[in-house]
C-alpha cells in the first residue's frame, strides 16, 4: 500500500513520481497500487483518476480505464457543482438546504470524505436544522455502505 499518504496534494505529487518510477521499471501493476490507494482515500480527486486511467490504459485493461474516466468526468462535475453551490453561500444566500445539496453531491460520488467535511460546515451555520441532522444520524451508516460495496470509495477498480 502507498506509504507516502498525507493530504491530497501532498500524496498526489508523491504517488505521480512514484507511479512514474515504476512504470519505467516495467511496474505498472506496482504503480496502479500506489495509485488506487490515492483514488481509495480521495475518490473525487480529478488527477488522481487521470493516473489511474492512464495506468489502466497501460496495462491494456480498457474498460476499467473508461470507467475511471467516467467517474473523474462525475468528480468535474460535482466541482463545479460544489463550487456554484458555495458561491451562492458565500455571495448570495446562505441556507441549509445548500449545505444539504452539497453533502448530497458528495455522497452520489463516493467521497465520505468530503461529504462529512460539507456537513460539518453546514452544522456548523445551522446546527438545529432538521435535515442536516438527520444527514449527521445516517452518514454513518451510509460511509459504511460506500465501504462495503460497490460504489464504495474507491470503486470497484480501486
Amino acid at each position: 500500500g502507498a506509504t507516502l499518504i498525507g493530504d491530497g496534494a501532498t500524496a498526489l505529487k508523491n504517488i505521480r513520481a512514484m507511479a512514474r518510477l515504476l512504470d519505467r521499471e516495467g511496474r505498472a501493476v506496482d504503480a496502479l497500487a500506489e495509485v488506487g490507494a490515492v483514488v481509495e482515500r480521495w475518490p473525487s480527486h480529478e488527477e488522481a483518476l487521470y493516473l489511474q486511467a492512464q495506468l489502466l490504459n497501460r496495462l491494456g485493461r480498457r474498460d476499467e480505464a473508461e470507467a475511471v474516466l467516467a467517474r473523474r468526468a462525475a468528480a468535474y462535475a460535482a466541482r463545479e457543482t460544489v463550487a456554484a453551490l458555495e458561491n451562492e453561500i458565500r455571495f448570495g444566500r446562505d441556507a441549509p438546504d445548500l449545505h444539504a445539496e452539497i453533502v448530497g453531491t458528495y455522497l452520489r460520488l463516493g467521497d465520505a470524505r468530503e461529504a462529512a467535511a460539507a456537513l460539518s460546515a453546514g452544522l456548523a451555520r445551522f446546527p438545529d436544522d432538521p435535515v442536516l441532522r438527520a444527514l449527521a444520524d445516517d452518514l454513518p451508516a451510509m460511509i459504511a455502505g460506500f465501504r462495503n460495496g460497490p460504489g464504495r470509495g474507491g470503486g470497484e477498480d480501486g
